[in-house]
C-alpha cells in the first residue's frame, strides 16, 4: 500500500478528476520514457535539464535518480496541481510497467503553496530517498510504487474520493 501522511489523506478527499486531462507539457515528459545511464533510470526529457548533479550515480543511484527525475507542477501547469501530479504519476507508471517487468519505480510527491514536487527512483535494496514514516512531514506527502498503480486508478475513477474506503479494498 502507498504511504500517506494524514495531511495528504485530507487533501486527497478534496480532489476531483472529472473532465481533467494531463497538461501537454507533463504528458510530453511522461511519454518520453526513461533512459539507462550509469546504472540509473532517468526521464529522458529531464536529463538535459540536470547537468550539474551533486550525486554520484555509482555510489548513490537513488540520490542521482531523485535529483534528475524531479519536477514541480508549478513549472508546467497553472492550477489543479495535485490532480495533475496524480495524472502524471499514473502515466509514468503505466509506461514504466510496459518497459519494466521486474524493477519497481517509486514516486514521492508532496504539496506546497506553489505546486506539487514529484521525484522518481527505482526501488533498490541499498536504501530509499525517504522512509515510510511520513507523519513527521508538515506538508502533505505520499510515497507509492509502480506496483500500486491500482490505487491511483481507483482515485482517478472514483466520483467520491474516500481514501480509507479505497485503501480497504486493496488490503
Amino acid at each position: 500500500m502507498p504511504f500517506i501522511n494524514s495531511e495528504m489523506q485530507l487533501l486527497l478527499e478534496t480532489l476531483s478528476f472529472k473532465n481533467l486531462n494531463l497538461e501537454k507539457k507533463l504528458e510530453k515528459i511522461a511519454l518520453s520514457g526513461f533512459c539507462f545511464k550509469a546504472g540509473c533510470y532517468l526521464l529522458k526529457e529531464l536529463t538535459s535539464l540536470r547537468l550539474n548533479v551533486p550525486f554520484n550515480p555509482i555510489t548513490d543511484p537513488i540520490g542521482y535518480e531523485c535529483w534528475v527525475n524531479d519536477l514541480n507542477t508549478c513549472d508546467y501547469c497553472v492550477n489543479c496541481h495535485m490532480e495533475q501530479a496524480f495524472l502524471f504519476i499514473y502515466m509514468i507508471f503505466k509506461n514504466w510497467k510496459k518497459e519494466q517487468s521486474v524493477n519497481k519505480l517509486v514516486a514521492i510527491f508532496s504539496s506546497s503553496e506553489i505546486g506539487v514536487n514529484i521525484r522518481f527512483h527505482v526501488s533498490r535494496d541499498c536504501g530509499e530517498w525517504i522512509s515510510n514514516d511520513l507523519e513527521d512531514f508538515i506538508q502533505p506527502i505520499m510515497k507509492i510504487d509502480s506496483n500500486e498503480i491500482f490505487f491511483i486508478d481507483s482515485l482517478l475513477n472514483s466520483s467520491f474520493l474516500n481514501v480509507e474506503e479505497i485503501k480497504s479494498k486493496f488490503n
